[in-house]
């Protein structure tokens, strides 16, 4: 249930909460309040007497704490859901400057080659020959987490972008 408040109230309940470290909440300090109100606790009549009404009250605090629980559960489920959503918008892009900095499809076998035998540099006229992450990622001067995120996520969104196994090292490079 959602409610609109007032910025005032807002600021008031949540210092309430603040200052009172029974309630970790401004949604369990009005669950409390409601509770107390419907057994009558606030003098207005209804309620249960004596031991009844402590036994309620003490079950009312566990199934507060409880809600808090799930509450706390269900933030915490929402971060990992938004981060698993998608690429940072960082990682997207800086796909299009990796995507820039690939060889196409034929040069990326034979200058790998070439260059792990020290024949050719790793980088010509801002293409990365080699197409290796370590490569992309000295070129672009960020980090080879990233640049590797990056490449995977032009991988899935587009059949332009592949790789391949040479030597040992994972080459990627554009699709022709």
């Amino acid at each position: 249930m959602n409610i609109s408040l007032d910025t005032d109230v807002k600021e008031e309940w949540q210092q309430y909460v603040d200052e009172h470290p029974d309630y970790r909440y401004v949604s369990h300090l009005v669950r409390a309040a409601v509770g107390k109100e419907i057994r009558g606790q606030y003098g207005g009549g209804g309620g249960a007497s004596g031991d009844v009404a402590e036994r309620l009250s003490d079950i009312e605090s566990l199934l507060l704490d409880i809600q808090n629980g799930v509450d706390d559960v269900h933030d915490r489920m929402d971060a990992v859901e938004s981060q698993l959503e998608g690429p940072s918008t960082d990682v997207t892009d800086l796909a299009g400057d990796v995507f820039e900095c690939l060889p196409s499809e034929g040069m990326a076998g034979r200058t790998t080659q070439d260059v792990l035998s020290g024949e050719e540099h790793a980088v010509d006229e801002g293409t990365v020959l080699t197409g290796r992450i370590s490569d992309i990622a000295d070129h672009l001067d960020t980090d080879p987490i990233r640049v590797r995120q990056a490449l995977q996520q032009l991988k899935e969104d587009t059949p332009l972008v592949d790789s391949q196994n040479i030597g040992g090292d994972e080459s990627w490079f554009r699709v022709n």
